[in-house]
């Protein structure tokens, strides 16, 4: 995709008509591309494995357009509560916005699978969104073979399981270094049990912060188990396949 000359930008809008409002966006303006951030996930039903398609920044949909587009009179207005715009007061996503949404739309709007090797009982993704995401990984689940990734934006978080598939080692490939042992494994384990007691003893929900934040603002992981201390290194030791 040639993103030469293109700007990217963000509209908040009716949650659970992302879709809908990216199709009308398409229809009326045809050199604006839009998507809903979705990616593809695990789904089991009554014991049958499927994959299906889900939204996890609902409300918002991102858009790529040439940059001189005045999108207030482009854009048609229906379910559009408003565009959003950065501390410069422009529409035009900067830094880390930017990124994401030019990654985004690289996938067309959906996350895939990313694809990953196993070795030493450490999971390496190689290629796909939890490549692309490093910084964004907070943990890996090698049981369900996927990746919790946490974005942050216009003062929320918003969390998503991201699959992947595992391959063979590709040849020539060198594995970085991991930097976690098993027992800060078990330690960090231990503490995300005792976390989400006491989230259920408190049932309250978390606080957000109101400003608009970027979306590579640095994370604090919350505690739970299989933390990534480094965006070079998203692998945690593999468990036991189904």
């Amino acid at each position: 995709m040639d993103e030469r000359g293109k700007a990217f930008g963000c509209i908040f809008c009716e949650t659970g008509h992302e879709q809908e409002l990216c199709d009308l966006i398409t229809y009326k303006c045809p050199d604006v591309i839009v998507h809903p951030a979705a990616y593809v996930r695990h789904r089991t039903f009554m014991g049958v494995h499927t994959r299906e398609t889900k939204v996890f920044i609902p409300g918002y949909a991102f858009f790529m357009c040439e940059d001189d587009l005045f999108i207030p009179q482009e854009f048609p207005r229906d379910r559009i509560y408003k565009i959003l715009k950065n501390e410069f007061g422009d529409w035009r996503l900067i830094s880390g916005d930017a990124e994401f949404a030019s990654m985004l739309m690289r996938y067309d709007g959906t996350l895939p699978f990313s694809k990953a090797y196993i070795e030493d009982g450490w999971v390496y993704p190689i290629a796909g969104p939890l490549k692309d995401m490093e910084e964004y990984v907070r943990r890996i689940d090698p049981r369900n073979r996927s990746g919790l990734i946490a974005i942050r934006f216009n003062g929320r978080e918003f969390r998503a399981w991201l699959g992947y598939d595992v391959i063979d080692k590709p040849p020539g490939t060198i594995s970085p270094p991991h930097k976690l042992r098993k027992r800060d494994i078990e330690r960090m384990e231990e503490e995300a049990a005792e976390e989400k007691l006491r989230e259920a003893e408190e049932q309250g929900a978390p606080e957000h912060k109101t400003a608009v934040e970027s979306l590579d603002a640095e994370m604090v992981p919350d505690g739970a188990e299989n933390t990534v201390e480094s965006p070079e290194t998203a692998q945690v030791p593999e468990g036991t396949d189904d």
